[in-house]
Parts: C-alpha cells; structure tokens; sequence
C-alpha cells in the first residue's frame, strides 16, 4: 500500500498494529517450514567419522563432544576438545594450589617451579626481608601443598556443618603460633568453610 509520506505510514502500522504481526509471525513459521536449515556432511577432526550437521564452524561429531570430568567422573557435553572438566567447582578443587599444576595437567616439582618464579632475594622488589614470617610462611610452597593435602583429605567438605562448594579455609587444631612444629602436620589440620571457621576465633573472615 503506497503512504504519501512517513507519517501516514506510521498512522496506518498504529491502526493495524497487531495483524501485521499476526501476518509476520505466520509468515514466518511458513517460511522455515518450506526452507528448512540444510545439513552438510562433516568429516570430524578428531574420530575421522562423517557427522550432519549445519553451516557452521563445527569440527567434531556427537560422540567426540562428550568427556568425562577429571574430579567426579561424569560426563558432559563441550565444544571444546580439550575439556577437562564439567564445572567451575571442579575447576577449582584441582586448582587450590595456585600455580603448582598448569594447564597441561602435570605437576611441577618444587625445583622447575623455584626456578620460574623468583623468591626472596632474587626477587626485583626484594626490600630486605621486611614480611614478617607468619606471612611469609603461609605463602611459601610447603603451606599451600600441606593445605591442599588437608582439603583432598577431608573431600573439600567443611568438616563441621558439612558445606561444599563454598570459600574453605584449614584450621590449625593446635593453634599455628603455640605449635610451630605442627604447622605443616596434615593430622593437625581440619577443612572448615569461612563462617564456620569465624565462629571457632570468634571473628569473622573475609574472602580473599
């Protein structure tokens, strides 16, 4: 239908608003019946097997898109060959240990892992050896493997009220200062979720 001008144009959808859209929807449904999405036949870069599948960018069949998770052994669908696992929370139960396991999945050694990160000294911004000790120790190497020993131990479940997936702290049982030679001893540690672990101090924590 012709309009003189825009505004007529705009008068005329206004007025018949509603079974324009009722035409378009219809129109619509009929136009993916007639012209239904053609398949094209795939090798998969992977199995090497024929799959169907549309005009896309993808490279692997069904069957090559399943994985299982490396942490609670279910399987799952991901695009991405190279998955390891189904979640972020699975994710981070592997990765309590900052930088001790890359993403090739093969733990460093304490010497490759020295070597790449530089400590103490060596280190540009070294100032003395101002950090006092408490600090120092529970970021050294020895603490975080201890930790992470602490929490694959108890399953990564608070040990108190049973929470996972949650921020999680290890409690020293015997105090970290009155027991220094118990500091890295697995049996004098317990996994404890961050509320939990302010009830027994009597403060609260924050994550960090």
């Amino acid at each position: 239908m012709p309009y003189k001008n825009k505004e007529d144009q705009r008068r005329y959808y206004l007025e018949h608003r509603n079974e324009i859209l009722k035409r378009t929807r219809i129109w619509g449904k009929e136009y993916r019946r007639l012209n239904p999405k053609r398949k094209v036949k795939k090798p998969c870069n992977k199995c090497g097997k024929t799959f169907e599948a549309g005009k896309g960018n993808r490279r692997y069949c069904n069957k090559c898109l399943i994985h299982i998770c490396e942490v609670c052994g279910g399987e799952f669908r991901s695009e991405r060959i190279n998955q390891r696992f189904c979640s972020q929370s699975c994710n981070g139960k592997v990765n309590a240990i900052k930088n001790l396991i890359p993403q090739n999945g093969i733990k460093q050694t304490k010497e490759r892992i020295g070597k790449r990160i530089r400590r103490g000294k060596d280190h540009y911004n070294w100032q003395g050896g101002i950090t006092s000790e408490n600090v120092s120790f529970r970021n050294s190497i020895e603490y975080k493997e201890w930790r992470n020993s602490v929490f694959e131990r108890d399953g990564f479940t608070c040990q108190i009220c049973g929470a996972t997936d949650v921020h999680l702290h290890v409690h020293h049982l015997k105090p970290f200062a009155d027991y220094p030679k118990l500091r890295l001893d697995s049996e004098n540690g317990q996994t404890v979720c961050l509320i939990c672990h302010g009830k027994i101090h009597g403060k609260e924590f924050k994550k960090r």
